[in-house]
């Protein structure tokens, strides 16, 4: 199964819920220059580039960065509750803590590949998280499915969805594994 079909599955079940309470907080215009309102202008940066790092752009449809993702959660940590911000800036810290440790250098000055090796091992413990780097990760993903789709970029680019329209008949699943025999 490919990631993107695993993502779809998972926003199927739990953005959808998420995507009515998101709406009600408009992310701010990031064209218009905007500035966070939660984040410092480093956190919001290192919260793009890992959102987008959890949905890169492809040949199907944009990333996390097009979509948006950042200006959606600074705006969630804007008026959301202070812990649930403070929380979220010490798992921040937290990467590049790590991110120090292993290249003596912030997470955004390390390289594509540094950066991609940290993500992982972040993402090792998303079952069983045991540090703080392993609960953040799941939080960071968590917003970042739900920002994405539920977003204009995530709903119609990359869902295609087209609204609530009738179908004048159900095509059905054309996957050979699901066809009657």
């Amino acid at each position: 199964m490919k990631r993107r079909d695993a993502l779809e599955l998972v926003v199927i079940g739990a953005a959808a819920p998420m995507a009515a309470q998101q709406h009600r907080h408009a992310a701010p215009d990031s064209a218009s220059g905007t500035a966070p309102r939660a984040l410092t202008r480093g956190h919001f940066e290192l919260t793009d580039r890992l959102a987008d790092m959890i949905i890169p752009a492809d040949a199907h449809s944009p990333g996390a960065h097009e979509a948006r993702v950042a200006a959606t959660i600074d705006e969630a940590l804007a008026t959301g509750g202070a812990a649930t911000k403070a929380a979220w800036i010490s798992g921040l810290e937290s990467v590049d803590a790590e991110s120090k440790r292993q290249h003596d250098k912030t997470f955004l000055g390390c390289s594509a590949a540094q950066q991609d090796r940290i993500l992982r091992a972040m993402a090792e413990g998303e079952e069983s998280p045991k540090t703080l780097l392993h609960r953040f990760f799941k939080d960071l993903k968590a917003r970042t499915i739900a920002a994405y789709y539920s977003s204009s970029v995530g709903l119609l680019k990359d869902l295609q969805y087209k609204g609530i329209v009738p179908l004048a008949e159900f095509p059905g699943c054309n996957h050979p594994d699901h066809q009657r025999r």
